[in-house]
Parts: structure tokens; sequence; C-alpha cells
């Protein structure tokens, strides 16, 4: 009589930033092992796709600034990792006590934030989704350019 057994083979110790991409047996189809054979089981390893962003904030607007100025900013997004982004959630924040908000453009045109209420924060759902092509490819940067109006004097480090 004969009994068949079921056995799971797992990589183990794989290094960091790599990751299994496939794993293949000779043969390809079932095994039939028998009493002390052996089988030979193959594990391909591919370094890990990075996703990475840069976020750089420039104040546009010279110093001081006086009450009732247009004052903007330059958020720039830039993504450093390998792969592409399709969604991306944002919130830029600000002192309510020397700004209101006033619109947001990039360079396809406005940008509208998913919650622009005047309340320190403006929040994107996914602020890619105004890109050309809705994706932020590798190396590709999306410029926000956020404009306020000033409340009060400023020194530059309202936002």
């Amino acid at each position: 009589s004969s009994n068949t057994c079921n056995y799971t083979v797992t990589e183990t110790s794989i290094p960091a930033g790599w990751q299994t991409t496939s794993v293949t047996t000779n043969p390809q189809t079932a095994l039939t092992v028998s009493d002390g054979g052996t089988t030979q089981i193959s594990f391909t390893n591919e370094e890990a796709p990075v996703t990475a962003i840069d976020l750089v904030k420039i104040v546009n607007t010279p110093s001081p600034v006086t009450a009732g100025s247009l004052i903007s900013f330059t958020i720039l997004i830039t993504n450093t990792g390998d792969l592409p982004i399709t969604s991306l959630p944002f919130t830029d924040t600000y002192d309510v006590g020397y700004l209101l908000y006033d619109s947001v453009l990039d360079q396809n045109g406005p940008n509208p934030a998913s919650d622009a209420t005047d309340d320190g924060s403006i929040n994107w759902d996914n602020v890619i989704d105004f890109d050309a092509d809705n994706q932020l490819v590798p190396n590709e940067s999306l410029a926000l350019i956020v404009s306020f109006v000033a409340k009060a004097e400023t020194a530059g480090a309202a936002a």
C-alpha cells in the first residue's frame, strides 16, 4: 500500500529589499517522489521595487508681506521610486492666523482640493488625479502652486 503526503516548501531568509517572483519545479507537473527520492525546486528572487517621493515647499512671494497681499507657494512632489504612483492622498497645512486660502494650480491648470475649507489644511483624496496621464512615473514631478491672501504682516514663515 502507498501513502500520499502533501508538502509545502517555503523559502526563508530572503534578503531585505528582495522578493520571490516565481517558483518552479522540475518536472513542472505534479510530482511523485519515491521513498528516498529528490526533486528540484527553484526560487527566483528580484530586487523589490521602491515607492518613494521627494517633497519640497518653496515660498514664491518675497518677504515681508502686507495684509491683503497675495502669497503663493510651490509644492514640488517628485516620484523618486521605481514604480508609477497613481494615487497619492495629500494634505498641506498653513497658519489661519496669517493666511486665507485662495486657490491651487498645477502645470495643467486648476487642481481643486477634495477639502479646501479655510481651516488650516488643504486636503486632496488623490493629488495625482489632475496629472495629464493620471500617474506620476519615476523621476516625474508635479508642481502645485498654492495661493493665499495675507491676513496679517508676515515674515515669510506662515505656511
